[in-house]
């Protein structure tokens, strides 16, 4: 009845925001034995249209999720309340969300545009586009263990201590020379605090210049996996020598 279109539609309005028994009650309150039909056609794209006629909007998203369900594509749900943000939409919108209950996010979303191109003085052309949000394909990799482990592209992490620049460049290039990526840190922060940047970046080896380095001509070198230490001559065998102990990951 008319008299309480109203209230249901608030409620229709909150589904989504409070626990299925409670709008299942607060439902029956309005609509008594209609409950169940009502709640099946919220939960039903197909059966929801059918209920508010026979219009060429209804026709057309009945054809929509029809055509779905034959390729495959069985739990498309209608939402009347439902609303993309911009304002060139001029058909049916849409959202994909992940089915898995650790992850109820809408991964992306879009819908139909035909005049959209006429911004740039294009033939105006019909369309249907979605975009996709970076952190929530990422949340959606994550949670179905999809997401490959990183691997950094930097293989040899080398802290510059106490101004020694100028060397640390040197032996920078030539590990390079020799095929090893090399970032080097020039900052003056504590080695600890450098080290765990190498680790949050997962970085295989982590090494220090210094003046001992310097005046010694030698390098250790850190294994981050195994906390395992190496030390390095810095003359044209050595570096060869490390560079060759980095690329087999030794």
């Amino acid at each position: 009845p008319q008299t309480k279109r109203q209230a249901v539609e608030k409620l229709i309005d909150k589904k989504s925001k409070i626990p299925a028994e409670e709008f299942k009650a607060s439902i029956a309150k309005l609509a008594g034995k209609r409950t169940d039909k009502i709640i099946a056609a919220l939960e039903s794209g197909r059966a929801f249209m059918e209920a508010l006629g026979e219009t060429d909007k209804n026709k057309r998203l009945i054809a929509i999720i029809d055509g779905l369900s034959k390729i495959g594509v069985t739990n498309v749900v209608f939402t009347p309340t439902l609303v993309r943000g911009f304002d060139y939409y001029n058909g049916f919108v849409f959202e994909i969300f992940d089915t898995d209950p650790a992850n109820r996010r809408s991964i992306f979303g879009g819908g139909r545009y035909d005049k959209l191109l006429e911004i740039f003085d294009a033939e105006p052309i019909s369309a249907v586009g979605f975009g996709a949000g970076d952190v929530t394909l990422a949340d959606f990799l994550e949670t179905h263990k999809l997401l490959p482990q990183y691997k950094s592209p930097t293989l040899l992490y080398l802290a510059i201590v106490d101004k020694e620049y100028e060397f640390g460049d040197i032996i920078a290039e030539k590990l390079r020379d020799q095929g090893i990526s090399v970032a080097v840190d020039y900052t003056d922060k504590s080695i600890g605090d450098r080290l765990k940047k190498a680790i949050i970046e997962a970085i295989p080896f982590f090494g220090v210049i210094g003046p001992t380095e310097a005046k010694d001509r030698t390098i250790k070198v850190k294994k981050l996996s195994n906390r395992s230490e190496v030390s390095f001559n810095l003359n044209e065998k050595g570096i060869a020598d490390l560079a060759k102990a980095i690329l087999e990951r030794k």
